[in-house]
């Protein structure tokens, strides 16, 4: 028998095995007194080929204690997500951009004869969308759990957390809107409670007075399915998705309008799933630098000259382009805040970074939201007001554009902001139980 086979000639219990030093911590003396080089976990799984079902009979002959602490380190070394998703970076500019979308929606509300014939307001609903599109997409991706873990908990937090961002602001203004019978509203009210104020001004073909809801209404039936999509597809998968809605949404918008000539058509989920579809698709590669720089180098290049061309026509002739072109102005529209989108995720430079990240326009940004749920009741809210008053709105109604502007501007930033500190921000804390990922 050779001499090694013997049980004499076995190391001691106390011979520590080799995968047993390597998940000591990093730069700390091992039992050989040499020191640990810092692994990564891909080493510890391929290399090591330790599981912790290996690691926890790899220590028999150990005390209890110390066999569940070897296997506590292993389990850690082995699963590093944390409880909770990554919090994404705070990227200030993209409040910045809140505050233009937004300014640009509530001017053409208040100024529509001073918008040059131009869809100012368009412009900001589209930059909404494709904001939406790619921190939505940003939050599954992070939150997405490995293949084989439950995706229930996830669906979970992410449903709540919504909820506590749109819901608690939007019944209120809804809650003030029902009790002062604004416009007869009641009777349309279980349509916007519903979120289906697209559904009801496309089944209608008419707007009604909560009509700036519609846009609200699009992404809440976006938040309903884009979940399920992104947690049960893998990214190649979610890229192919992607680029069929881009695609399909503009090639719908024109048979809608072709087939149902009413402008009603525009407001339905599926066609604004171009600029939905191209802030995730930002989301999906913001990882890729390579990608990343070719795709804003043809974009710049090609798609800004196009729109300005587009623009321009539409603003010299005064009439309202072919579908088809209306449908290619669009997409050139999307891809352009797409690509806005993503410098400000990264952080302008120079003037334009300055400007975006500015306190005035980030702190804009943050109130946006109840921006745009009460900028449409201002102007008859001054109104009666100054109704109230002994000389009445007679004297108001006989200012300027721009001064009535300015003060529809300034009342409309105190009741967002009262809204903000009182009811949305409280509910926001609320959120710090659901994860640390923003929205």
């Amino acid at each position: 028998m050779p001499a090694n086979r013997g049980k004499g000639n076995r190391p001691p219990r106390d011979a520590s095995p080799r995968w047993l030093d390597t998940i000591r911590k990093p730069g700390t003396e091992c039992w050989r007194n040499r020191r640990i080089p810092e692994v990564t976990d891909s080493r510890l799984d391929r290399r090591s080929g330790m599981t912790p079902s290996v690691a926890f009979r790899s220590a028999k002959g150990r005390s209890f204690a110390e066999r569940k602490t070897t296997l506590a380190k292993a389990l850690q070394l082995m699963n590093p997500t944390p409880s909770h998703p990554t919090p994404a970076r705070y990227m200030p500019q993209l409040d910045g951009l809140r505050a233009i979308a937004v300014f640009a929606v509530a001017w053409s509300h208040w100024m529509r004869d001073y918008c040059g014939g131009l869809p100012v307001g368009h412009f900001g609903v589209q930059l909404f969308f494709v904001l939406s599109g790619f921190l939505i997409t940003g939050i599954l991706l992070r939150a997405k759990p490995e293949p084989g873990e439950s995706r229930g908990p996830v669906l979970r937090q992410f449903f709540v957390r919504r909820a506590l961002r749109i819901f608690p602001a939007y019944y209120l203004v809804l809650s003030v809107v029902w009790l002062a019978n604004y416009s007869d509203t009641r009777a349309t009210i279980i349509w916007h409670a519903s979120y289906l104020t697209n559904i009801q001004i496309f089944v209608n073909k008419s707007y009604s007075p909560l009509a700036h809801f519609w846009s609200l209404s699009v992404e809440e039936q976006f938040y309903l399915i884009w979940p399920w999509i992104v947690l049960w597809t893998s990214p190649r998968t979610l890229l192919r998705v992607l680029i069929g809605m881009i695609i399909g949404a503009s090639f719908l918008q024109v048979a809608l309008v072709t087939f149902l000539p009413r402008y009603e058509s525009t407001v339905l989920m599926p066609v604004a799933a171009d600029a939905l579809g191209a802030g995730a698709l930002l989301a999906l590669v913001e990882g890729r630098a390579d990608w990343k720089a070719t795709f804003r180098s043809m974009a710049w290049l090609v798609c800004l000259p196009l729109f300005v061309l587009l623009q321009s026509n539409f603003h010299l002739t005064g009439q309202v382009l072919p579908w088809g072109a209306e449908a290619a102005r669009k997409t050139v529209m999307v891809v352009s805040f797409t690509l806005l989108i993503s410098g400000a995720a990264s952080g302008f430079r120079g003037p334009v970074g300055w400007m975006l990240s500015h306190p005035l326009l980030t702190g804009i940004g943050k109130i946006s939201y109840g921006i745009y749920l009460i900028h449409y009741f201002v102007p008859e809210l001054v109104t009666w007001i100054l109704n109230q008053t002994r000389d009445g709105a007679g004297g108001f109604d006989a200012l300027h554009p721009g001064w009535r502007f300015e003060v529809y501007w300034v009342t409309t930033l105190v009741l967002a902001g009262t809204s903000w500190f009182l009811v949305e921000r409280p509910c926001l804390q609320l959120k710090e139980r659901w994860g640390q990922a923003p929205s």
